[in-house]
């Protein structure tokens, strides 16, 4: 398992739009030109609509080492909130101390970049897009696992152990069963990318992985992932509004 690319270029786009919002480019011009140089593909994301099925939120914590070293520059600190129809995320990143949010609409297809500057507030809205790696797509790699008696609680969740492994790595997840959430399918809505499959959405495994350490075997990075703060059931409706807000339409690439 590695990093997306598609979710890394995602991230580092959105802050691009927000620097450059009044030189007239459209969003997906500058999704494309840099997509491109990654090997990534674009295109408007009109793939039916699926109701998430579940109401709640967290905050992901993602931390990544190569030979032991921490490699902060590809770590990830966001908080997330869900409802079937809508997901919010707001980024963490010290080159933008005041966090960056993203409201996806999944049921018109529509992602909006909320800003507030004082008492201005801004959300720049555009259509959302799908994003595939353009090289071949190699064979599904099948991922071996094994369901423990392992017990262990994790921020007042009951979490069982799984002990999993690939052709490239081994993997161990504490997953929370009872929270029937299917992350990988709120990812994939977003942006297209698959990678999320790899540790959120393994056939057979249900429930939200708490806590997960991945260890690839050539390479000698490592991936460690935390879930905090979790709620499910019950969520804040005001993060997903955009009342109060002045609301500006990014030119977009014809559906």
């Amino acid at each position: 398992m590695k990093t997306s690319p598609i979710m890394r270029n995602l991230i580092a786009l959105l802050l691009l739009v927000i620097a450059t919002a009044g030189v007239g480019q459209s969003y997906e011009q500058l999704m494309q030109a840099r997509m491109q140089q990654q090997g990534i593909t674009m295109e408007p994301n009109n793939d039916p609509y699926e109701p998430l099925g579940f109401r709640g939120s967290f905050r992901m914590e993602v931390e990544m080492f190569k030979d032991g070293q921490a490699q902060g520059e590809r770590s990830l600190n966001a908080r997330y909130a869900f409802k079937d129809d809508m997901v919010v995320v707001e980024m963490m990143m010290a080159e933008r101390p005041g966090g960056m949010r993203m409201l996806y609409d999944l049921r018109g297809k529509w992602n909006y970049i909320l800003q507030n500057e004082g008492a201005k507030r801004t959300a720049m809205k555009m259509r959302m897009m799908k994003m595939t790696k353009t090289d071949a797509t190699p064979p599904q790699e099948k991922t071996t696992f094994e369901r423990t008696d392992a017990i262990r609680t994790i921020e007042g969740r009951s979490c069982r152990k799984y002990n999993g492994a690939t052709s490239n790595g081994t993997w161990e997840a504490w997953v929370a069963e009872e929270v029937k959430f299917n992350m990988a399918k709120a990812m994939r809505q977003i942006s297209g990318d698959k990678a999320f499959d790899q540790w959120q959405g393994i056939e057979g495994i249900g429930g939200l992985t708490m806590e997960m350490t991945w260890n690839t075997k050539e390479t000698g990075e490592k991936m460690i992932v935390h879930i905090h703060d979790l709620t499910s059931g019950s969520v804040d409706e005001a993060l997903f509004s955009l009342d109060g807000y002045s609301v500006m339409e990014m030119p977009s690439l014809p559906r």
